[in-house]
């Protein structure tokens, strides 16, 4: 509840101060800037042998599949192509697309006398869009230290498998705001390499199992510090 709350307040408080560059950016004020058009895309990509589920999931629902319970195999790829406005020298102000594919796989034993191995697997189709800002907090010569607060919609379309049958398929909606932390090269004026974290983050959304009544609303606020939060990117001003 706390992380909730906290995110929240840090949100508020970045896109006030959005609103503030904004007027900080009239020509009277900073003659010597001018707003910036930014194009750019960010990627990820992992794979794994793990009992929990990768990139932007945590532990939201369990559904009774055996990735809880035994390890697997797995791989979690996303892209973000991402376009902006630079307001001054230290905030961008953008809007984000995000795709991301999750598979996994897992064999186990069913049976105590004559034990049979049954062969699991998931996939997931993530999309979401949405706006972002970074602030630069540390800027000196080429690099920089900035927070990246976020607010997206997610839709994905979640299927697990027995034995290549379809066994269950979740259709899933729901809000993610996110404060995450990173650091930017400039590479040249025009271009700019990035490293970023996904941090801390609150979801709030409703699932429902396809074909049946079964589905629930649900809130989280969680962190996420491993290497699936980890992004790359590089984005170009015009």
């Amino acid at each position: 509840m706390f992380q909730k709350w906290f995110l929240l307040v840090v949100l508020f408080f970045s896109f006030s101060y959005l609103y503030s560059q904004v007027e900080l950016t009239e020509p009277y004020q900073e003659e010597d800037f001018r707003i910036k058009i930014f194009i750019g895309a960010s990627t990820d990509f992992l794979t794994a042998r793990s009992n929990t589920r990768l990139g932007i999931w945590s532990s939201r629902r369990n559904t009774g599949a055996p990735f809880d319970r035994f390890d697997r195999s797995g791989s979690s790829f996303s892209i973000l192509p991402y376009a902006g406005i630079r307001l001054s020298e230290n905030v961008d102000l953008g809007i984000a697309y995000n795709h991301r594919g999750e598979s996994s796989r897992a064999t186990i034993e069913e049976g105590e006398i004559d034990p049979v191995e049954i062969r699991f697997s998931s996939k997931s189709n993530l999309n979401g869009v949405g706006i972002f800002s970074r602030i630069t907090v540390y800027n000196e010569k080429r690099f920089g230290v900035f927070f990246r607060p976020a607010v997206k919609y997610y839709f994905e379309d979640y299927r697990e498998f027995r034995d290549s049958r379809l066994d269950l398929q979740i259709k899933d909606r729901f809000v993610f705001l996110n404060l995450g932390l990173g650091l930017s090269y400039a590479f040249s004026e025009q271009v700019r390499g990035y490293a970023r974290f996904s941090g801390i983050s609150y979801v709030n959304g409703r699932w429902k199992e396809v074909g049946t009544d079964v589905g629930e609303s649900y809130s989280e606020a969680g962190r996420n510090y491993s290497r699936s939060g980890i992004y790359l990117g590089i984005d170009w001003t015009f």
